[in-house]
This record gives structure tokens, sequence and C-alpha cells, in this order.
């Protein structure tokens, strides 16, 4: 359709300016963007920019739709959840705290495992539970998904995160059970949330 027809455009354009676009990095403030994800990644393109930051071949790799701390939700404008084609790209940062997103976390996310170094989403509204896949993110250095409705367990196995993770942020959801001892894997945490869930069982060393 239309917006098919504005990415195509817009791929040759991002590619002509990439130079100067994967120097962006933006955080919209009080955004009227709707939707928030496009259904296809191609669609990305037409942000460059904007608020997605591409890199020098016109590829985007970092979502930056921000709204104030804490998810002022008169504020937070910006729709659409998390579709399994999000993580077809390469991505290295999603920051979308804040605004209405929705829906669960995908676990296709698995597939940036390489690329993924920021995942913030807070007050997004995500519901479900914190995907297996995560353990899979070997570079990720912050995890940030507090005050949603996240329910069930936390992941067990963090190991292949022990010299990448840096924050992880869980707060304010509906999370139960124990803690994993692989959290104790972690050698770079230096910033861990485990306040207002159902948790139980002492913070691993």
């Amino acid at each position: 359709g239309a917006c098919a027809c504005a990415a195509a455009a817009a791929v040759s354009g991002a590619r002509a300016d990439a130079r100067s676009a994967h120097r962006v990095k933006a955080s919209v403030v009080k955004n009227a963007l709707r939707p928030l994800l496009p259904s296809a990644p191609a669609e990305f393109v037409e942000y460059c920019g904007d608020f997605v930051v591409c890199d020098e071949e016109g590829v985007p790799v970092e979502i930056n739709v921000l709204t104030a701390l804490g998810g002022d939700a008169k504020h937070a404008r910006a729709k659409g959840e998390m579709r399994d084609a999000l993580f077809e790209l390469p991505l290295r940062s999603v920051r979308v705290r804040g605004n209405k997103v929705g829906g669960t976390i995908p676990a296709t996310i698995s597939r940036a495992a390489h690329t993924l170094r920021h995942f913030e989403c807070d007050y997004c509204g995500l519901k479900g539970t914190l995907p297996r896949a995560i353990e899979q993110l070997s570079a990720l250095e912050q995890l940030s998904v507090a005050g949603n409705y996240l329910s069930g367990t936390l992941p067990s196995r963090w190991n292949a995160l022990e010299r990448s993770l840096e924050v992880l942020d869980v707060s304010f959801n509906r999370l139960s059970g124990t803690l994993p001892s692989s959290l104790g894997a972690l050698t770079l945490l230096s910033v861990l949330r485990l306040q207002h869930n159902a948790l139980f069982g002492a913070v691993p060393d």
C-alpha cells in the first residue's frame, strides 16, 4: 500500500543520506507516532533520522521512542505491539519506555542475540512472560521492563549474559517463583531491581 511505497522510496533516500542518518540518536518525547512499530522491517526506513537510527547501509539498528520517565500516559501516544518480524532487523537498541506497546515480548527476540544491547520497555503495558529466548542475548547490557504486567518466573539460565548485562530491572510486575542461582554469574551487573513482585529467595552472590 501507500506505506510500502513510502518505505521503498525512503530506502534510496536513506542510503543517500546514510552518513548523516546513522549519527542521529533520537529520543522523541510527547510523540504522536501511529503505529509505533510498522508491520514490516522495511517500513522502519521511512523514519530514518527521526526516531530510528540507521547504519551506513540504511538498515535500522536503533529504535528510540521515549516518553517521560515513569510512563506519563497522557503523553504516551505511540502504539503498536512488537511483531515477530521486528527482530529480523540487526537491532542494537530498542527503547520505547512509556509508550502503549502492549502485547508480549516475542520469542523471536533471540534473533538479535549478538546485536541487541539495550531493551528498555518500562511502563509499556507488556503482558505474558519473560521469554526464555532472553537467555540467548549474549550482547545485552540493559534489560528494563519495569511497570508492566509480566507474570510467571524469571528465565533460569543467565550464564550467556555474564559478561554483558549491567542493568536488570523487572520491578513492579507480577513475577513469581525463586530467584535463579545463575544470576550470580552476572559479573558486570551493577543495577538489580526486583521489588514489587512475588519473587522469593536469596539474591545470589
